[in-house]
């Protein structure tokens, strides 16, 4: 049976070094916008569940540095595709619209600011296609999605998400900062 996420609090947290590396990234990356991992996510529009349209919140990752690397492999998973900081910006609407993963089948994600009170992860079938989807998926109507599954990811522990099914990420009122590590590889047991 496939999960669509695992919370992983017997990993180590991230170092105090790397965490504040990670905020002065987001600042830098804000005021210079310089080498993202991906911005797929920004300026992309859609129509919410309750039919109303509106612009998905921005998402960038960023590298973190020549450490950061050396010390997932010692401490994490000994193979992943790519790992850094990741914010998204609120736009005006408190969501990251439902997609599937560009880069990998999995996200493994340690989250140091919520971006609000209650921001939560949700999971999705489009009716009439498989619940887990091969490649690059973005819903534009989600008003036609059945809901699956959902979790707020708790602050300062690791979850791995199954990025192969699409997901959300709902009720963004500020800056959500966190630190993620891209698997293509199921190191997890999500799909077990």
């Amino acid at each position: 049976m496939r999960h669509y996420y695992k919370i992983l609090d017997h990993l180590p947290h991230v170092p105090m070094e790397i965490q504040t590396r990670a905020f002065n990234e987001v600042v830098e990356l804000k005021s210079q916008c310089l080498n993202p991992i991906n911005d797929e996510h920004k300026q992309r529009w859609f129509v919410d569940r309750e039919g109303n349209p509106g612009q998905s919140s921005g998402y960038l990752r960023h590298a973190l540095g020549d450490d950061f690397y050396p010390w997932v492999r010692e401490n994490i998973c000994e193979t992943f595709i790519d790992g850094g900081v990741a914010f998204t910006e609120f736009a005006g609407r408190p969501m990251l619209g439902a997609h599937t993963d560009r880069t990998r089948k999995y996200s493994l994600l340690y989250v140091l600011q919520p971006g609000g009170a209650r921001v939560v992860t949700r999971w999705y079938q489009d009716p009439g296609h498989p619940i887990w989807r091969e490649g690059i998926v973005h819903i534009h109507d989600h008003s036609q999605l059945v809901q699956l599954a959902e979790i707020e990811i708790p602050p300062r522990t690791w979850v791995c998400i199954n990025a192969q099914c699409i997901h959300s990420v709902e009720g963004i009122q500020t800056q959500r900062i966190g630190i993620n590590i891209s698997l293509d590889h199921d190191w997890f047991g999500l799909d077990q």
